[in-house]
């Protein structure tokens, strides 16, 4: 047992760095990606179907095609909104079969989308991965710049490397999710509370209530820290994305408020 013990104790890795485990981890991880990747394409080109690439991205083109047009009382219609990705998913070539990607975000946020869904899909998605990277990159640096002055440049790598391999990363940038523009607000309100700026914490943090969930835990802690700055903060954004939702998308609240629950 102790020859053992003395065997494993003198092994490289044991021996190496926390940084140095990190970065072979890393190595493996993507190795076993790559893999997974590549039978993937294999068996998808084998069996001559689409690999169905940022599919997810379909509720926030639907949601914005109805704000642009006017369909308000379908944007939590499932009747509406199944028929409408049916016959985008024909136009586009690619197959939903019985699947429906319902709005389940607050009502103003899907003004976001009403230009994108001006463009065919394929364009509108590419740009909204596009953005999606860019904030992806604005994040790592703010991440970055949350570590001690002193850590070196391979340390510093491993926050958007261990990123790049993570299940959010890989299936927000595969199906056209909107996990790095979450991460960017997450980070940039991080920033500024560890700098106890405390108003301008609360103004970014509210940005992030077209995830409601997520925005209510961090404001509640927020606040519990930070204080009435923060609070005034959150109800700048609060009351400005209020404001908005009632003058562009009038109605929509009431369906949001009753037919979601249903939808969910």
């Amino acid at each position: 047992m102790g020859a053992a013990a003395a065997r494993w104790s003198n092994l490289a890795i044991v021996r190496a760095s926390s940084g140095k485990r990190l970065w072979l981890a890393a190595a493996g991880i993507a190795i076993f990606i790559a893999t997974v990747w590549t039978a993937h394409a294999l068996g998808s080109r084998e069996e001559n179907r689409e690999p169905g690439f940022g599919l997810d991205f379909i509720a926030f083109y639907t949601a914005g095609t109805f704000v642009r047009e006017g369909r308000l009382g379908d944007l939590y219609s499932l009747d509406a909104v199944h028929q409408f990705q049916r016959e985008l998913a024909a136009a586009n070539h690619f197959d939903i079969g019985r699947a429906c990607g319902p709005w389940w975000n607050p009502p103003f946020y899907a003004l976001v989308f009403g230009p994108l869904s001006r463009l065919p899909y394929p364009t509108a998605a590419g740009i909204w991965i596009a953005f999606n990277l860019a904030c992806f990159a604005a994040a790592c640096v703010l991440l970055c710049r949350m570590l001690p002055a002193e850590t070196g440049w391979r340390s510093r790598a491993l926050a958007p490397v261990l990123i790049v391999l993570s299940a959010p990363f890989i299936l927000a940038v595969s199906h056209a999710q909107n996990t790095c523009t979450s991460l960017l607000l997450l980070t940039a309100t991080v920033t500024l509370w560890r700098s106890r700026r405390a108003f301008l914490a609360g103004v970014v943090g509210g940005l992030m209530f077209y995830k409601p969930q997520v925005a209510t835990v961090l404001a509640a802690v927020l606040v519990i820290d930070l204080g009435w700055r923060a609070v005034a903060g959150y109800a700048i954004t609060g009351s400005a994305l209020l404001l908005t939702n009632l003058i562009a998308l009038p109605g929509t609240l009431v369906d949001y408020v009753h037919r979601l629950p249903k939808n969910v």
